[in-house]
Parts: structure tokens; sequence; C-alpha cells
């Protein structure tokens, strides 16, 4: 857990051996300059996460709702789920699942091993936010535009970075210190609730 306000935003990483490391430099930016909770968690067999029970394991989904009810009663008030790449699909899928106040799919294939966000789409109502790079290789623009159509919510936005894919499309530098991009000042805001900021 980085931060400690009561608008608080669960992150899920996308696949590599990093998991929510990639997230880490973001959610301290977040801490120190919006007063924004960020809950990281490494996904089951990634990082330092091992979880027993086999279904479970399997299941990005259960795990994330996990850590959003852990976030609900640690003290969030107002509580966001971000998602990069796999991540990004996780939390579609979950946000049709379980109520937030905003989702934030970065780079989230809209199929990806066993998860259909384009299935999920239209039971997701909370607030979301879609963003691509026009040369990525996992998801297309227009993907994410037709996913922005059958989404329940009435309220979505469309975001498309100039290059990048998942938690790349925060940060313009290429090593530390964070540099916040124009996304990532557009996902803090949403997080807070500014959905005029897309």
């Amino acid at each position: 857990m980085v931060g400690d306000g009561p608008a608080t935003v669960v992150f899920s990483h996308q696949t590599g051996v990093s998991g929510l490391c990639g997230f880490w430099p973001f959610a301290v930016w977040l801490a120190e300059q919006h007063g924004i909770r960020s809950v990281l968690l490494d996904h089951c067999g990634v990082g330092g996460s091992a979880c027993a029970d086999a279904a479970f394991a399997q299941n990005r989904v259960a795990q994330l709702k996990l850590a959003m009810t852990w976030a609900r009663t640690h003290g969030a008030t107002r509580l966001s789920s971000v998602g990069a790449s796999l991540g990004g699909t996780t939390v579609t899928v979950a946000a049709a699942q379980t109520q937030s106040d905003a989702v934030v799919n970065l780079s989230g294939p809209v199929t990806w091993i066993g998860l259909d966000a384009r299935r999920a789409a239209p039971r997701v109502t909370e607030p979301t936010l879609l963003v691509v790079a026009p040369d990525d290789s996992v998801v297309t623009t227009a993907q994410f535009k037709a996913l922005r159509s059958s989404l329940g919510s009435r309220t979505t936005a469309f975001m498309q970075s100039p290059a990048g894919h998942g938690w790349e499309l925060l940060d313009t530098s290429d090593g530390p210190p964070f540099q916040p991009s124009g996304v990532a000042r557009t996902v803090a805001a949403w997080i807070q609730g500014d959905f005029a900021a897309a």
C-alpha cells in the first residue's frame, strides 16, 4: 500500500515477473501529488505472491475483488480500479461483477486467458476510461472504440496515447525519476472523480 488518503485505487498489473512494481512509481506520485492511496497486489504466482487454492490462483478477477474488498474495509471512501494490459482486461471484467467509482483500462486486450471484456462490457456501469496507443500490438484503437460503445456506463472516455503499452503510458521518462504523462494526469483526475479531464 502506498499513501493514506480516503480516495483509493487498486491496481491490476500486466504480465511479467515485475508484477505490482511496474505501477509503483505512479503510485508514489499519486500519493505525493494527489493524496491518493494505492493498493498494489501481485496476482497469484507473480512476484512474491503464492496462492494455495488452485481455483483462486487461476482466477485473477477473484484476486482483484479480494483486494478491493480489503480496501473498502480499510477506509476507502472512493474506490477505483486501474489495470495495465492483462490487468486492464481484469479490471473491466471485474467491474461487471462488483461496484466501484471508476475503472481505467490501459491497453487491455479484449480477450485474454479466459477473460472477455467484450462480453462483460454491457454490465459495466461504472465510469470507464480506455487508453491505447495507435501502434499497440495487443489491442487496436478500433477494438477499444467498439468496447467503449458496448459499455453499460453512461460515463465513458477514450484516450489515445502517442506510444507505449500498459503502464508505459503513464511515464514519459526512460527511467527514474518518474515523469507523469498526460495519460497519468488524466488517470489521476479520473480516480478523483473528475471525468471531464479525459
